[in-house]
């Protein structure tokens, strides 16, 4: 199977937790009043004689006030929550394989794709781009970022959530570099069309929960290389990857 070349502009998705803080207030007040005793004596009224009057009072109130916190959990439903992990593990991909294509020959793409590629994929994609290395070649980004990204058009999830297909469309726009002795880079060729290719990748869940990729399916999707007039045309007109794909 020929060797597929991906590029990406970049994306991301993002997944954020709510939560509530809680506050509790307390107060509390005690008044307490004492009575006086008073006495009286009169020495001229003949026996001794003693009035007292004692008032004792007290008084406490206590009043407390307090707010429950009540805290709401949202669960993300099973099925949404795969697609998510699936959409943002395949444009992961994307940034991952072009990362190391601009990055030749530092990149060594044994260890950059076990992240998001696994078996007859990943050793196909390995050995691709370690060919690119040996002969000398890099890739640059174009001068217009449309020209180098990718869409996702589709993706379904199987019902166990372990296995998903993700229908994609590239732009691979990106200029082929050939590395001289002397270090300088040449541009190989001079093309004045862009790769379009469009199709279905097969990716599974890994024992570290990790989406990758295991497969390109066969004989589905194809691939073009279109004038850069007709890319700006379509791409004005807002049509998918050029308009050689529609959401049907």
């Amino acid at each position: 199977m020929a060797t597929t070349r991906m590029w990406v502009s970049g994306a991301g998705l993002t997944l954020r937790r709510l939560g509530g803080l809680g506050r509790l207030a307390f107060a509390g007040g005690v008044l307490i009043v004492l009575g006086a005793l008073v006495g009286c004596a009169n020495e001229e009224a003949g026996p001794e004689s003693t009035t007292s009057t004692s008032i004792d009072a007290e008084a406490e109130s206590t009043t407390s006030t307090s707010s429950t916190t009540t805290t709401t959990s949202t669960t993300l439903d099973p099925i949404a929550a795969a697609e998510a992990a699936v959409e943002a593990a395949y444009l992961r991909s994307y940034e991952v394989f072009i990362s190391c294509l601009r990055n030749l020959p530092d990149c060594e793409p044994d260890v950059a794709f076990a992240e998001v590629y696994t078996g007859e994929t990943y050793e196909r994609l390995v050995e691709s781009v370690s060919q690119s290395r040996t002969d000398g070649l890099v890739y640059e980004a174009p001068e217009n970022p449309d020209y180098a990204r990718t869409e996702i058009l589709d993706l379904e999830v199987s019902d166990d959530l372990n296995e998903a297909v993700v229908s994609i469309c590239t732009l691979a726009g990106d200029t082929e570099l050939l590395i001289s002795p002397d270090g300088s880079r040449n541009r190989v060729g001079m093309n004045n069309t862009i790769l379009v290719e469009w199709g279905d990748a097969e990716m599974v869940l890994g024992d570290d929960d990790m989406w990758r990729i295991t497969n390109y399916s066969d004989g589905i999707g194809g691939a073009a290389q279109v004038p850069f007039d007709e890319i700006d045309e379509q791409l004005e007109e807002g049509l998918l990857c050029g308009g050689l794909t529609s959401d049907g």
